[in-house]
């Protein structure tokens, strides 16, 4: 028996089957390939992810450093996030008492 599955959780699946955390998309290429229309749905998508993180009690939009893994730097720049990222956690468990 084939279990149905909605869109979201296909997606879900698939995102952390791959790991991917976040979506990048260049605007310049983004908005060429979009009609006005697409473009709006889109911006109604943006304002209501915004008005979550607003009633969550977070920002409603953070900024990031992206990094195109084809430049010739991108693993420094990789090796250097992993490293902060792993001190950053260290920090929050000496801070709970649990290190």
């Amino acid at each position: 028996m084939k279990i149905n599955r909605t869109s979201k959780e296909e997606w879900l699946e698939h995102l952390i089957t791959k790991k991917i955390k976040f979506f990048v998309l260049k605007s310049e290429d983004f908005l060429t390939c979009l009609n006005d229309e697409e473009i709006d749905l889109f911006n109604d998508m943006l304002r209501k992810h915004e008005n979550y993180r607003v009633s969550i009690k977070k920002k409603p939009v953070n900024n990031y450093y992206v990094v195109n893994t084809d430049e010739p730097y991108s693993e420094e720049i990789r090796k250097n996030i992993e490293k902060h990222e792993g001190q950053n956690e260290q920090r929050k468990l000496r801070k709970e008492g649990e290190l």
